[in-house]
């Protein structure tokens, strides 16, 4: 199981977000979009707003669309009763 953070702030500000990510020692997977919100994965999965959290199974179908967010005991208890 992986945790990927799809990052939408502009290409103009990849420098801060990298500092950012490396300041805050964030784990995971970090991706940033090429195009803000205006990207193929952002329309495909109908992201209206951020944070988003969606759980993914591997095959990429959604597993559920407004999971909770990592740090939330929800989503122990949604792994749980997936069987994650």
């Amino acid at each position: 199981m992986q945790f990927v953070s799809i990052s939408t702030d502009k290409q103009k500000d990849k420098a801060k977000w990298k500092k950012m990510i490396a300041d805050e020692k964030l784990g995971g997977i970090q991706l940033i979009t090429d195009n803000d919100f205006n990207t193929k994965f952002i329309s495909d999965y109908k992201i209206m707003g951020i944070p988003q959290f969606i759980l993914l199974d591997p095959e990429g179908n959604i597993v559920k669309a407004n999971a909770p967010r990592p740090s939330e005991k929800e989503l122990i208890e949604l792994f749980d009763q997936l069987s994650i």
